[in-house]
C-alpha cells in the first residue's frame, strides 16, 4: 500500500511539472486514521502496533507532507494540524480574503500558511477530537482534547489525562493528586478548549439530510 501511494504521489508531482504549474501549486500529502493492527513498524527501536479504530497516538497521529514552491526544501515543523486547518489554509493560499470566509458557514479552523511559507508558526495549540464509530456502541465514544504532549478525556474515558510523551498508548492516567503545577494548568487549558469547540451546531432541514 505505501509503495502504490508512493507511486500515485510522484506520477501527480510529475504532472504537475509537466504542466508548469509547479510555481501556483501546493500538494498535501496525509491520511486519516493510522495502520491497523495487523501491521507492526518499527520506529527508534520500538516495535509499533497499528492503531487504526482507536484514539491512541498510532491512531492519529499521522505525518503530514507538503510540496510548494515557498517551502523550504528539508523543513519539518512539529506543530499540531487539525482536519479543519484545511480549508483556511487552503483560502489564505488562493488569496481568498478573510472577511469572505463567513460566507463558507462555520470555518473553526487555523490557517498554517505562514508555516509552508516560513513566516511564522501555527497558531493551533490544541486539536479536538469526537470518536463516535459506530452510533449503536455508546461504549466506543471518545471525546478528548490534545496538544503535542498531553491528552485530556471526558466522561467516555472517565475524565483521564495523559502524558503523551511518556506515555502513548495511554495506559497510564494521571491522577489530579500527581500533576505538576504545570501540568494543572494545561489541563485547565485544555478544559477552557474544550468548552470552546463544543458549539451547537444547527441541524439541516429534513430536505437536506442525505
Amino acid at each position: 500500500m505505501y509503495v502504490y501511494r508512493q507511486a500515485i504521489t510522484l506520477c501527480i508531482i510529475d504532472a504537475v511539472n509537466n504542466q508548469g504549474l509547479s510555481g501556483n501549486t501546493y500538494i498535501f500529502v496525509f491520511a486519516d486514521n493510522g495502520t491497523p493492527p495487523e501491521i507492526v513498524s518499527r520506529y527508534n527501536g520500538r516495535n509499533i502496533t497499528g492503531g487504526k479504530g482507536s484514539t491512541n497516538e498510532f491512531g492519529l497521529h499521522v505525518p503530514l507532507l507538503v510540496i510548494g514552491s515557498s517551502i523550504k526544501p528539508n523543513s519539518v515543523c512539529r506543530d499540531i494540524v487539525d482536519f479543519t486547518d484545511f480549508m483556511p489554509t487552503i483560502a489564505s493560499l488562493s488569496n481568498v480574503p478573510h472577511d469572505d470566509w463567513k460566507n463558507y458557514e462555520i470555518m473553526d479552523g487555523e490557517s498554517f500558511d505562514k508555516v509552508l511559507s516560513g513566516n511564522g508558526g501555527h497558531e493551533r495549540t490544541s486539536s479536538y477530537g469526537y470518536y463516535f464509530p459506530n452510533s449503536r456502541n455508546a461504549a466506543q465514544k471518545r471525546i478528548y482534547v490534545q496538544d503535542t504532549a498531553y491528552k485530556l478525556y471526558d466522561i467516555t474515558n472517565n475524565n483521564n489525562f495523559y502524558n503523551l510523551q511518556k506515555d502513548s498508548l495511554k495506559q497510564y492516567p494521571i491522577p489530579d493528586t500527581q500533576l505538576t503545577a504545570k501540568e494543572k494548568s494545561i489541563k485547565k487549558s485544555s478544559r477552557i478548549f474544550w468548552r470552546a469547540c463544543t458549539i451547537k451546531v444547527p441541524v439541516l432541514p429534513a430536505a437536506h439530510v442525505i
